[in-house]
């Protein structure tokens, strides 16, 4: 299932350049850089909202798209809310899993850094030097206006664990985790956007001329009947994630609209 699409709602649109041209919480953790998250909404025994803004910034870091996929039911650009700051798309997401089975969450975010004084095309992404906690999967491209995967791999669950974009360019993040719940247990997968590094495994975007940074953390709790599960005990297998996104049934559709 398919909640809005990028730029479908009269949004912003972005020009191409000329040519040429995990903070380590109670449980299992991670970190990583994106753009702007919402209030998205609740579906197959998992809520999913944000928690309070994290982070200040200048008046340069904006917001131009983002996405949830949750259990392979993809969400762009939910509508804001007050909890979190829609303008620079920095705050917390959180998405609660209860029901038996697989599972998989993903954050796609897609910020600009000071673009009204140097573009949105001269920026760079970077990984922390912490390894990701288990089930963790990460990608940092250019957004699909132009050539990057990053999109598709965060529709089908695929990010790739590399850095597409190694020169300046337009940049995105997406960050993932696979995991499985026991009967009663819940999943708490919690995505920090912040202005600040956090401690353990994170994702970068920054803007090398101005300064401005926006790091994308995560934080997966399971707590059931016995407690809570230690962090890298949330084995997911190749096996359940491909009877999952198979029964979701969804399909996508993003309106690249960028022009030159």
């Amino acid at each position: 299932m398919v909640v809005g699409g990028f730029n479908s709602r009269g949004c912003e649109t972005k020009e191409l350049p000329p040519e040429p041209m995990i903070d380590h919480w109670a449980v299992v953790e991670g970190v990583v850089d994106m753009k702007n998250s919402n209030l998205v909404r609740m579906a197959g025994g998992c809520a999913v909202f944000l928690v309070g803004a994290v982070g200040t910034s200048a008046g340069v870091i904006g917001l131009f798209e983002y996405g949830i996929n949750k259990d392979f039911s993809i969400s762009y650009d939910p509508p804001p809310q007050p909890s979190f700051d829609a303008a620079t798309g920095l705050g917390s997401l959180r998405i609660i899993f209860t029901e038996l089975g697989p599972h998989y969450g993903s954050l796609f975010v897609d910020h600009e850094l000071s673009e009204a004084s140097n573009t949105f095309f001269n920026e760079l992404g970077a990984v922390s030097a912490a390894a990701p906690p288990a089930g963790v999967t990460w990608e940092i491209d250019e957004p699909g206006y132009a050539f990057g995967d990053i999109v598709d791999h965060f529709e089908a669950g695929t990010l790739d664990n590399a850095i597409g974009t190694p020169d300046p360019e337009d940049v995105s993040m997406a960050m993932g985790w696979f995991f499985e719940l026991q009967d009663g247990q819940t999943g708490t997968l919690t995505f920090r956007l912040t202005d600040q590094p956090p401690s353990g495994f994170y994702l970068r975007h920054y803007d090398p001329e101005s300064g401005e940074s926006v790091y994308l953390s995560g934080a997966l709790r399971i707590e059931g009947l016995d407690g809570v599960i230690p962090e890298g005990s949330t084995g997911f297998a190749g096996g359940a994630l491909a009877a999952l996104a198979a029964a979701s049934l969804w399909q996508v559709r993003r309106a690249r609209t960028k022009s030159t």
